[in-house]
């Protein structure tokens, strides 16, 4: 899941290693679906973000050849996902401020054991749902950046063609050793050396 492919770029191994994160990240934002409406908000964003995730986990490109589509299709599904859960983020905390705030303005008659009991339980809730949102946007937005570096990578590896189509392309950084057909004469080093010609020994 997490290897390194020698076929593909180095952006490209990143973030597929990355997404992993934000994969689980994401599973635990849906702790959000019972902290109010901004809370189900960004839970589906983390859904949303687990698909894009998804993509890049179990079915991502081995060859460059496959293109750069899934790459792109996560980082979409992976920046909407984060931009919308770090804005949810805030209004969890906002609207648990706010609750908690109507709790303590109740009348308790001197009683405050069962309001602290509630305040306590409503606080420990929304705080880790704002909490694993606000993880869970960060992480995915950077994911999101990842692939789109990724997808950017491939697109220039494919411009310069394909293995399978053009027997010269190679990846960035690999000297190219032209094929060897049989029955081809191979230059001579020297441009000024003619096939055939003797040379003369070298001076003592």
């Amino acid at each position: 899941m997490c290897s390194d492919n020698p076929n593909m770029p180095n952006e490209a191994n990143k973030a597929k290693c990355f997404v992993i994160s934000c994969f689980v990240f994401s599973i635990f934002s849906m702790m959000g679906f019972a902290s109010g409406t901004p809370g189900v908000i960004g839970g589906v964003c983390g859904f949303l973000a687990c698909i894009g995730s998804s993509i890049l986990m179990c079915c991502a490109p081995t060859r460059v050849e496959e293109g750069n589509c899934k790459f792109t299709a996560a980082s979409v599904l992976l920046l909407i996902a984060g931009i919308i859960q770090l804005v949810m983020g805030v209004l969890v905390v906002v609207g648990l401020v706010a609750v908690l705030s109507a709790i303590n303005a109740v009348d308790d008659d001197g009683d405050r054991s069962g309001k602290d009991a509630v305040s306590g339980g409503i606080a420990i809730l929304g705080g880790v749902a704002a909490f694993f949102i606000f993880t869970a946007g960060i992480l995915n937005i950077l994911g999101g950046v990842y692939c789109c570096k990724a997808g950017a990578a491939i697109q220039a590896m494919l411009s310069r063609g394909s293995p399978s189509d053009d027997p010269s392309w190679q990846a960035p950084g690999v000297p190219y050793n032209p094929p060897v057909q049989p029955g081809m004469m191979l230059a001579p080093a020297n441009p000024s050396v003619q096939p055939g010609m003797m040379l003369a020994p070298a001076k003592q």
